[in-house]
């Protein structure tokens, strides 16, 4: 996984960033709806399943950025070692979509349960 991170670049420790924020505040929306505050519950699962689908496209953004600068190299290289270059530039940009799927997998999976948890929880009375 850490060669994933050096092959993405920046990307990767965004997309990390992101789907730490969205794994603390999942368990922030299970604490809610658990705690039987349905309102919040729902906000906070709905921020939690944005956030995993940020993390997603932060992925592909990060793998089009990866095969742009691949293409742009290219252009400058002589014809044959093109398809090495490439090869290796297009698995490199891969990478950072092999670490946005694990990333937004857990707050997405927290969301879903948050939502869950809060809709068959009724309110105190």
């Amino acid at each position: 996984m850490a060669n994933h991170f050096m092959q993405c670049g920046w990307p990767a420790w965004a997309v990390l960033a992101l789907a730490a924020v969205g794994a603390m505040l999942g368990v922030v929306s299970m604490v809610l709806a658990i705690a039987r505050r349905r309102g919040l519950a729902f906000a906070a699962s709905g921020a939690t399943l944005a956030l995993a689908l940020i993390v997603l496209a932060g992925g592909a953004a990060g793998r089009a950025m990866g095969r742009s600068m691949t293409d742009e190299v290219l252009a400058l290289v002589d014809t044959a070692h093109r398809e090495e270059i490439r090869a290796a530039g297009y698995g490199e940009a891969e990478s950072c979509v092999a670490v946005a799927y694990p990333g937004a997998a857990v707050p997405g999976l927290l969301g879903v349960v948050g939502l869950i948890v809060a809709a068959v929880l009724r309110p105190r009375e």
